[in-house]
Parts: C-alpha cells; sequence; structure tokens
C-alpha cells in the first residue's frame, strides 16, 4: 500500500492549485482581450495592461471611486480608456 504522508499530500494539492490558478488566469485574460477588441472595434480605445498604474497619469485610474468600487479593481490588471485628449501627444 503506497498510502501518502500528510506533507506529499499537501505538496501534491500546491501543485495542483498551481495548475488551475494559471489556467483561470488564461481563460480571464482571454476573456478580457476578446472584450477589449470589442470596444476597439467600436472605434473606442481601450487597452488591457498588467501591473501598477504609472505614477502621475491622468488616466481612469486617478478619477475620484464611488464607495464599493474599490473592491472591484485588480492591482495586476486593468483596462483603461487611453484619455489622450485631441490635439495634445
Amino acid at each position: 500500500m503506497t498510502d501518502k504522508t500528510a506533507i506529499q499530500r499537501i505538496q501534491e494539492l500546491d501543485r495542483e492549485r498551481t495548475t488551475l490558478f494559471e489556467q483561470a488566469k488564461e481563460e480571464a485574460l482571454r476573456r478580457a482581450t476578446q472584450a477589449v477588441e470589442d470596444l476597439n472595434a467600436l472605434g473606442l480605445k481601450y487597452r488591457l495592461v498588467e501591473g501598477e498604474s504609472a505614477a502621475g497619469s491622468k488616466g481612469a485610474s486617478n478619477r475620484p471611486q464611488e464607495k464599493g468600487q474599490a473592491e472591484k479593481k485588480s492591482a495586476a490588471s486593468k483596462v483603461s480608456r487611453d484619455a489622450s485628449p485631441k490635439g495634445r501627444q
């Protein structure tokens, strides 16, 4: 009989969790990318970025948020609208 120790089982579960997490991340990124492509097809200028927002950025992330909105935002990935006004570069 090849019973696994508790430590071996935990390590196996950790590997399984990592695999599932990566699959979920890829699926979510694929859906987000498609949504941005749909917005761009409508003539809007959206892009998907990963990471912290740039300091001093004048994008949507600097606007005041309604109560409860902060929890909905992910610091890791977000969709931002290109907010550069026409005529300025």
